[in-house]
């Protein structure tokens, strides 16, 4: 797109998708930074991008946007060195992809009279694969109304879904975040675990599960999360539960997947009850105190 040079600072698992949507909507990308020279010669050797470097200073002067994809941690130091160089940052877009993280940690570049903001793509990227962006949700978050406008005009572009987040709410976003992607993937861990355990045999994890995981998010697509909880908990099942507690109890090696199951009962419990108003799941909360009573007692005459 004319009038658009960006250069990306960071050369991780993040920028490996992020380039990849940018070409792939026209958006020209000039240079690929990176501490490590070679990680940034092979990301712009992929997209036969001109410049890759590990020096900020050698940043193309007619850059008009820079994407800061490094880690949490080394943002604010990026932004310092990057507020040092010979580069006129007057004008210019300098955004980081952080979930946690608000544009205020740009600071240094502010005074350079930079427009700073956030954006945050709410994906996972697990790897430097390609990861699809198109149709992600995209938190924005700036002091500038122009900066902010831009990032929404860039997310439209790369088919994203724009929203915008306050400063102060970034960090019980991205927990937000954590529980729909890390916490999915720790339980579906998890269940892997009592898979291998059942000794189940004649079919993959991924065959047996994904199917009932996909369709679980299709359901609270469809009708809302309350709407489309099922299982012992809503249905008030108690024997199905103290079976639950009592196999997980004396199975090697599962301590952790007890700990799990009992606690996510307990909130499951409350999202029943939502759904449920007239029914009483009292009984269920007794018995997941009464098993933690239980575990506790064995673990102090244990030790």
């Amino acid at each position: 797109m004319q009038n658009i040079s960006v250069a990306i600072l960071g050369a991780g698992k993040l920028a490996h998708s992020l380039v990849a949507a940018l070409i792939n909507a026209g958006i020209k990308v000039g240079c690929i930074f990176s501490k490590t020279s070679l990680n940034a010669k092979t990301l712009a050797k992929e997209y036969h991008i001109p410049v890759s470097t590990n020096s900020l200073s050698d940043i193309p002067s007619t850059t008009s946007h820079f994407f800061i994809t490094v880690t949490d941690s080394t943002i604010a130091d990026v932004a310092e060195q990057l507020s040092v160089t010979h580069l006129q940052l007057h004008q210019k877009f300098v955004i980081h992809f952080s979930g946690v993280l608000s544009s205020r940690i740009l600071s240094a570049i502010e005074r350079n009279g930079a427009m700073t903001g956030s954006m945050h793509i709410l994906q996972s990227f697990p790897s430097k694969q390609i990861v699809s962006i198109k149709n992600c949700a995209a938190g924005i978050e700036s002091n500038s109304n122009i900066c902010f406008e831009e990032m929404k005009r860039i997310a439209l572009l790369l088919d994203m879904k724009p929203f915008a987040i306050d400063a102060g709410n970034k960090s019980l976003y991205h927990v937000l975040g954590i529980l729909v992607s890390n916490f999915i993937t720790g339980n579906l861990a998890a269940a892997e675990e009592l898979f291998h355990c059942c000794g189940i045999t004649g079919i993959s994890f991924a065959d047996l599960a994904i199917p009932i995981a996909m369709q679980t998010i299709q359901n609270a697509r469809l009708t809302g999360t309350v709407t489309s909880l099922s299982g012992p908990v809503e249905r008030n099942d108690l024997q199905t539960i103290e079976t639950h507690l009592s196999a997980l109890g004396i199975a090697d090696g599962l301590n952790y997947s007890k700990e799990l199951y009992a606690e996510q009962t307990k909130y499951l419990i409350h999202v029943a009850q939502i759904k449920n108003p007239q029914t009483d799941y009292s009984a269920i909360s007794r018995i997941i105190e009464t098993d933690n009573r239980a575990e506790d007692t064995s673990s102090r005459i244990n030790d």
